[in-house]
Parts: C-alpha cells; sequence; structure tokens
C-alpha cells in the first residue's frame, strides 16, 4: 500500500485571491501551550493568556519586556508618563514586502527593549495590520497620545541612542540598506546593556542572540496568526490536490520549497547599486530530489509531493511539468503588500478594497503553508525566511538552497542568518548548539 506523503513548494510572495470557506478544525488553527514546534507537529499558535506565558520557549529578556509593556497598558491605553516608540507603516513611505515589514517590526521591538520603552504599532496599509495579525503576548494596538514627532533612530548613519527627553514618538523607516540590521541591534551597547541590568550578561555572545532565534521570539511574542488567515492557509492545501491521510479535509506532512523568481532587492554595497537576486528552478528543483531521498527511502512505500508557491505563475507550471509530484493552487493571483496598490505601479488601478484584503490575506496564508511544513527549503527572499524564522530554527527541518547539500540535509536544523537584501544566506553553525 502507498501511501501519500505531501512536499511543500513555496515560490516565493504571491499573494492571491480567492474566498474563505468554512470547514473542521485543522492542524493548522490547532493552539499549543509550547512556542518551539517539532519535526512532527503543524504551526503552533500559543494561547494568549497568563498561565501560558511561563511555558513559552521565549528568552529571559522577552519575558521581561513582555512584563513591563503588560504593566504600561490599562483598559487598552498606554498609561500616561510611559515612554513609548510606534512603528507605522501608512502607505507615505515603503515599508517593503511581508518578510521585509515583520523584520521591520522586529527590530523596533528590540529597540524599544534596549530603551525601556512601549512599542506600538500603527500599521494601516494597505490594510490594518489586525486584519490579518492579532496581538498575542504584547499589545501593541493600545491607545496612545496623538504624537507629531518622528525620528529616524533606526537610520545606521548614526549611532543608537535613548531619547530621554522625549515621551514617545513616531520611528522613521525600518527597513531598507540604510538602516540598522537586527543583527547590529542586537550587538549594540545600548541592548546589551540592557541586558547586564536585568543581570542577564551572561546570554552576550551566545546562540540565543542569533537573529533566527530572536526574530523567533519577537514575531511569537507580538503576534498570532488571524483565523481568517489559517483557514485561507488550509484551503490554499487542500485546493491545490496534495494528498490527503484517513482523515478528512487533513493533508499528509510535507516539505516546503520556496523560489523566487527575482527582483532588483539587493544593494552592492562596493558598487553602491541594486543587483538582482534570482534562483533558476532547476536549484530547488535539485534540492527538492536530495530531500525525497533523504525522507522518502522506502521504495514507494511513501509518496512524496510538493507545494509550489511563486512570485511568478509561469514558473510553477514549469516545475510541476518537470515533476508531476509538485503541486499549486492555481486560483490565485500574485500580489505584492507594497507595491503591488502603491501609486505610479501598472497594478494598482487593477485592485478594488476587497481584492485588496483578500489579497494580503492570502500573502500570509502562503507564509503560513510554509510554517507548517515538514521541511522548509528556502531561497534567497525575506517571504521565506520569514517563515523560516516564524517556525524556529531548533529540532526542525530547514534548509537553503544554496548550499543543498547532504551535509544539511542530514543536520535538518540549521541555523541561518539572513536579512533584507543579502546576497547570501549565512549559515551560522554547523550544529545547532
Amino acid at each position: 500500500m502507498r501511501i501519500p506523503i505531501t512536499i511543500s513548494l513555496i515560490i516565493t510572495g504571491s499573494a492571491l485571491f480567492t474566498y474563505v470557506f468554512r470547514r473542521a478544525s485543522t492542524p493548522l488553527e490547532r493552539q499549543s501551550r509550547n512556542l518551539l514546534a517539532t519535526k512532527k507537529s503543524q504551526i503552533q499558535q500559543p494561547k494568549n493568556s497568563e498561565k501560558n506565558l511561563g511555558q513559552l520557549s521565549l528568552q529571559p529578556w522577552m519575558k521581561d519586556y513582555i512584563e513591563f509593556h503588560k504593566s504600561s497598558i490599562k483598559n487598552g491605553k498606554l498609561k500616561k508618563g510611559i515612554p513609548y516608540i510606534i512603528y507605522e507603516c501608512n502607505g507615505e513611505e515603503l515599508c517593503g514586502g511581508v518578510g521585509d515589514r515583520v523584520l521591520g517590526m522586529a527590530k523596533a521591538l528590540y529597540f524599544a527593549i534596549s530603551t525601556g520603552r512601549v512599542l506600538l504599532i500603527d500599521s494601516t496599509y494597505p490594510v490594518s495590520l489586525e486584519q490579518i495579525l492579532k496581538p498575542n503576548l504584547i499589545e501593541w494596538n493600545a491607545a496612545f497620545p496623538n504624537t507629531p514627532d518622528k525620528f529616524d533612530d533606526l537610520k545606521n548613519d548614526m549611532p543608537l541612542f535613548n531619547r530621554k527627553n522625549t515621551l514617545g514618538y513616531r520611528l522613521g523607516r525600518t527597513n531598507g540598506h540604510d538602516s540598522y540590521r537586527l543583527s547590529e541591534i542586537l550587538d549594540n551597547g545600548l541592548f546589551k546593556d540592557r541586558l547586564e541590568s536585568k543581570g542577564l550578561g551572561s546570554h552576550i555572545g551566545s546562540s540565543t542572540l542569533s537573529v533566527a532565534r530572536a526574530f523567533h521570539d519577537a514575531f511569537w511574542a507580538l503576534f498570532k496568526f488571524d483565523d481568517v488567515v489559517l483557514s485561507r492557509a488550509e484551503q490554499m492545501k487542500l485546493g491545490s490536490g496534495l494528498p490527503r491521510g484517513s482523515v478528512e479535509n487533513d493533508v499528509l506532512p510535507y516539505v516546503g520549497l520556496h523560489h523566487r523568481e527575482g527582483d532588483y532587492a539587493m544593494f552592492d554595497v562596493e558598487k553602491n547599486t541594486m543587483i538582482k537576486r534570482f534562483v533558476g528552478i532547476d536549484q530547488p528543483l535539485k534540492c527538492y530530489d536530495l530531500v525525497k531521498a533523504k525522507f522518502f527511502l522506502d521504495e514507494g512505500i511513501v509518496n512524496p509531493s510538493a507545494y509550489i508557491a511563486s512570485d511568478d505563475a509561469s514558473t510553477k507550471k514549469e516545475m510541476k511539468e518537470k515533476d508531476p509530484s509538485i503541486f499549486y493552487y492555481d486560483e490565485l493571483q500574485i500580489f505584492h503588500i507594497d507595491w503591488s496598490v502603491r501609486e505610479g505601479t501598472n497594478t494598482k488601478d487593477l485592485h478594488t478594497t476587497s481584492s485588496i484584503q483578500q489579497g494580503v490575506v492570502d500573502m500570509l496564508a502562503e507564509v503560513a503553508v510554509l510554517v507548517d511544513s515538514k521541511c522548509l527549503v528556502m531561497s534567497q527572499s525575506m517571504f521565506s525566511y520569514l517563515a523560516y524564522y516564524i517556525r524556529g530554527p531548533d529540532d526542525r527541518c530547514n534548509i537553503h538552497v544554496k548550499p543543498c547539500t547532504w551535509d544539511t540535509i542530514n543536520r535538518e536544523s540549521n541555523l541561518y542568518a539572513y536579512e533584507s537584501g543579502d546576497k547570501s544566506s549565512k549559515e551560522i553553525s554547523a550544529k545547532l548548539s
């Protein structure tokens, strides 16, 4: 008897359109008490409750900050006299794609921790953030005083510092090659001094301060997926034709493979110019073959399959033609959370209010499909790396296509550092500590 098992191939950044339907509870929606997922588990959203906080695998400085933030909010409002900063995205300037945008929020969070401020988020472009991501352990949507002050404190042409004479203000752009990287904020004296003041100096220089673990903590402290996003992710998997188990609407375990057709989003410091990032289809296909050989060696007893998402519709079709075990959901359109609806683009006039809403939901649902995979194979894109950071680097199969070797596949849990615009993915260690 052949048992089909699924591998999820995701090709970047497609955010797509259709409807959400009701069905039975799925693995993607099941809540879990443990923040870190195992290789056999599905995406896990910790319940937003005080009882659960002590059981989450968050670092101690994050737990300390959550308590500080909680003590600073009363009845949904920021208490008077509490210093704060506001991350904002209102369409006036580029906030980036979904990966860049969430990375910007994570950087704002660690800057808030470094300066002892409450982080609040005011993100309305192109739709309210709360329509796709809900507050989890940090009430970032609390009401705050109206402030006209705005400073580019994450711009990397000046040192990071705390504006002690300013109670609250809005942060300027947090993404882009001229902004501080998350790794630089974590390695900055401000953050280190904060750890020392809390008796946590022993963590300085350890792998607990890696970009992957820090981003993972930041996401789950701030967010949980909205149910609409989770439902849409399940619809994508079921509608693509991925093999199902004995339980109705229960897709079998799969591995996520992401492909990026390419854009000019990488900055070459030496040449002072933007360069194109591109990964051809041969690389993810070869990596997929290696993954199949690793996880599906039972001479046909287990059938591998893959789910593809891409920023290029023709690429999905071509990859399926090359390997029939690859599936994709074709009732979708490509959608970029920033460029698709921005003035001056050739796609803005194609969208209505409802199509924009659906596009944003679909974009994040694809991330959720990646997060939910048995093994994630990443491309040169913050879209796939967002899924990696949400999954977490520990006890999960995560592999970058460059290099995708027997060593990285056999290790399964690989620790990477990748941020917006990087030319390559840096492998931090051969084995997680």
